[in-house]
């Protein structure tokens, strides 16, 4: 049998505070996610609204 890999707690903090937050920027930005293979310390990238139309970017 191989060994699967686990799941830290930081690692469980970590995709619960990024989920939170997603969840709070949704409500005025498009949340764009970064893919995990490629993620060094930046879990999405958020376009601001200004109404229906998009503003700028941050990081």
């Amino acid at each position: 049998m191989t060994k699967l890999p686990k799941r830290t707690k930081s690692q469980r903090i970590g995709q619960s505070a990024a989920d939170f937050l997603k969840s709070i920027f949704t409500k005025f930005c498009i949340v764009i996610p970064v893919p995990q293979e490629l993620d060094l310390g930046i879990d999405f990238i958020c376009e601001i609204m200004q109404g229906v139309v998009p503003n700028w970017k941050v990081i």
